[in-house]
């Protein structure tokens, strides 16, 4: 498969006309990521967190992939009713939807039990994602967004030192990432044994046909995903098992702040999360290579 890493369609049509798989799942695998954040604030007793990430990404969401009708909006509201001659670019929209964003989820994370996950994925992570996203081919943001995504996987990193989740957390990513590229190879390479397509057939298994073929890509890496998170949570579990009331599991000693317990964190939500985001330039670099080779 040759062509950008990011197939984002042209418009509306193109949608339909050529399915845009790498696009699509790019925005798609940020779902469990926060399905995992959700989990462990929850598990914390943190759920002022939830809300909060939940305004920051809305926010981010609305000045990301509305910045232009925002933009349209001002600027007429400027020059019809203010009467000044200006026009307001989108960029400040853009501009604003990421600092709202980075500045709720900073403050999700300090408050209460420290926790940078909220702020490395919600904050840091999460508008690298949607920036490179809704802006490829633009070099300049997608550099941008890189740099936000590295930025988001070094402080979840920094986050699982800090609570000594050690060894073991980077083994559940490891596993989690090897069950993925296997999984998703299987089925890849599988639906491209499917037989071809002969005017003879039903409508029904033509159209199965194609659908399973065309989509491989997509399919694999659903399913894949889904196994490799069903496979990272029984290894996460096993290594970094409950300890407390509430299923937080125990990260590091109790006697480094009996009071507190800041070191009780949820070790598998951590890890879990840290393996998908990995899985994003992983994904990138083996895309490239293959393209360039």
């Amino acid at each position: 498969m040759t062509g950008p890493f990011l197939d984002k369609p042209s418009d509306w049509k193109d949608i339909f006309d050529r399915f845009p798989t790498r696009w699509f799942l790019w925005i798609v695998f940020l779902y469990p990521i926060w399905n995992l954040l959700k989990q462990d604030r929850l598990a914390a007793e943190d759920r002022t967190d939830i809300k909060a990430a939940k305004r920051g990404l809305v926010v981010l969401f609305v000045g990301v992939l509305f910045a232009g009708l925002l933009s349209a909006a001002a600027t007429y509201l400027a020059v019809n009713i203010v009467g000044a001659s200006i026009e307001i670019p989108k960029y400040l929209f853009i501009s604003m939807g990421i600092v709202v964003n980075l500045f709720v989820q900073w403050t999700a994370a300090m408050n209460g039990r420290k926790d940078y996950s909220t702020f490395s994925i919600g904050g840091l992570f999460f508008t690298g994602v949607l920036i490179v996203w809704w802006f490829t081919p633009n070099l300049p943001m997608i550099v941008l967004g890189a740099l936000f995504m590295a930025a988001g996987i070094w402080l979840q990193n920094v986050e699982m030192r800090r609570t000594h989740q050690g060894w073991a957390a980077h083994f559940t990513t490891l596993v989690m990432l090897v069950i993925f590229a296997g999984v998703t190879s299987l089925i890849y390479f599988l639906a491209g044994l499917i037989p071809v397509i002969s005017p003879a057939m039903p409508w029904i298994q033509q159209f199965v046909y194609s659908a399973v073929y065309s989509g491989r890509l997509f399919i694999g890496a659903v399913l894949g995903l889904m196994v490799a998170f069903a496979g990272g949570n029984y290894v996460s579990t096993a290594l970094m098992p409950p300890s407390i009331a509430g299923g937080v599991s125990l990260a590091g000693s109790r006697t480094d702040d009996d009071i507190s317990h800041k070191f009780d964190v949820n070790s598998q939500y951590d890890a879990m999360a840290y393996s998908i985001m990995v899985l994003y330039p992983i994904a990138a670099a083996l895309w490239y290579f293959v393209v360039l080779f």
